[in-house]
């Protein structure tokens, strides 16, 4: 039995921070969620869309030097069986690889990360507690599993993403990710570090603060990830003129 892939995006500078990779699409989600991008795959995709496994791996080894990290997607990565044996696969091959994924599988997320074989994880918050069963499609839905991978202790970048526009954004990271796990009190965002707080005498008080700070933090954090990619475009645009 082998990886399943039902998409490919040979090319892109948005789904790795900072790095050129090529993205695979995996087919099934747990979730229904109405505003999902990759609504196709959710339901397996297409029958005749699958990209077999010798030939994608012949493809990255064809673009080895060219491009530096593989993210692998979904639908939700974590559904594969074959997921594990895959990125071994990959790492073998020189790839950076990061993971997106909904985190309703911790035990799953763990033992990747504990096997190595991921360099990047990024996770998706839906919604506000109270409203993510609504927001997922799925009700009533139990939170516990996203509350386990949050408290995972990774130490490479760990990037949550909260769904919504710039107010709705500001608003879960600064209200709703203390709410699903009491211990991460603020995060950083773009580079994965994390800072968690254990004494729970001091919690309230110190979850009010961070708010505070984090706020100004997120604004700082923003206008500097967007210099980072004029700076990333300007030298790929260099090396794509010193190779002509």
């Amino acid at each position: 039995v082998f990886m399943i892939i039902k998409g490919i995006q040979k090319t892109s500078m948005v789904d790795y921070p900072g790095l050129l990779c090529v993205t695979l699409f995996t087919p099934g989600c747990n979730l229904r969620c109405p505003f999902c991008h990759n609504s196709p795959l959710v339901l397996g995709g297409d029958a005749d869309s699958r990209i077999e496994e010798e030939e994608l791996l012949e493809f990255l080894k064809e673009r080895k030097g060219r491009l530096d990290g593989i993210c692998i997607t979904g639908g939700e990565p974590l559904l594969q069986k074959d997921v594990l044996p895959f990125l071994e696969k990959l790492k073998i091959l020189g790839y950076k690889v990061k993971l997106d994924t909904n985190g309703c599988f911790p035990e799953h997320l763990k033992k990747l990360y504990d096997s190595g074989v991921l360099d990047y994880i990024a996770m998706d918050v839906k919604n506000s507690p109270a409203r993510y069963g609504e927001t997922v499609g799925i009700t009533p839905f139990d939170l516990t599993p996203v509350k386990k991978s949050i408290a995972l202790p990774f130490k490479i970048p760990f990037y949550i993403r909260c769904m919504g526009l710039l107010f709705d954004t500001c608003f879960n990271i600064l209200f709703c990710i203390p709410n699903l796990c009491p211990s991460v009190m603020s995060c950083n965002f773009r580079s994965g570090i994390r800072i968690n707080h254990r004494r729970n005498t001091f919690r309230r008080v110190n979850i009010r603060l961070s708010h505070l700070f984090h706020l100004l933090y997120i604004g700082l954090n923003e206008v500097d990830f967007f210099i980072g990619k004029i700076v990333f475009f300007i030298k790929l645009l260099i090396n794509i003129g010193n190779r002509l």
